[in-house]
């Protein structure tokens, strides 16, 4: 799905929004609509708004976070990024679903759920993929898309 984040773009004529991620355009909710404007914006759209909580209602479905990591910092920064991630970690519900994405020169996947044989699935970095590309990579896809190859 699509995700409303400072990165968007927004067509404030027809009050919709494009998501950077998967480029799928979306109206936005009525209430929203109502008063958007380029002086006007919801939080999700602010850049000092980068993290944002939501009241979720008592039942739904287990929470699902996507931890992302710019490896490319310098030792110190990476250790404090870890004590974060662990202590985020520790705080998450159990029945939780974690994504765990990593990047530098290459944009690594890792699967989270054996913790016997760690996995992950390594993108190049200075190559392109199509959507249909890594979904295949990733065991989501129907077929091999054309020009998926090998990495």
């Amino acid at each position: 799905g699509a995700v409303l984040n400072p990165c968007c773009f927004v067509d404030f004529h027809s009050k919709s929004w494009t998501c950077p991620f998967c480029l799928q355009r979306n109206p936005f909710p009525a209430m929203y609509a109502e008063h958007i404007s380029e002086v006007s914006l919801p939080a999700e759209l602010l850049p000092a708004c980068s993290t944002i909580e939501y009241i979720l209602p008592s039942q739904c479905s287990p929470p699902i976070f996507l931890l992302v990591l710019d490896t490319a910092i310098i030792e110190e920064e990476l250790d404090q990024a870890k004590d974060s991630l662990q202590q985020s970690l520790a705080m998450m519900p159990q029945d939780a679903l974690v994504g765990f994405i990593t990047f530098g020169a290459m944009v690594y996947v890792h699967e989270l759920s054996s913790t016997a044989l760690p996995k992950a699935y390594a993108f190049r970095g200075a190559k392109e993929y199509t959507s249909q590309q890594v979904a295949y990579q990733l065991g989501f896809g129907q077929k091999n898309p054309a020009g998926s190859g090998s990495q």
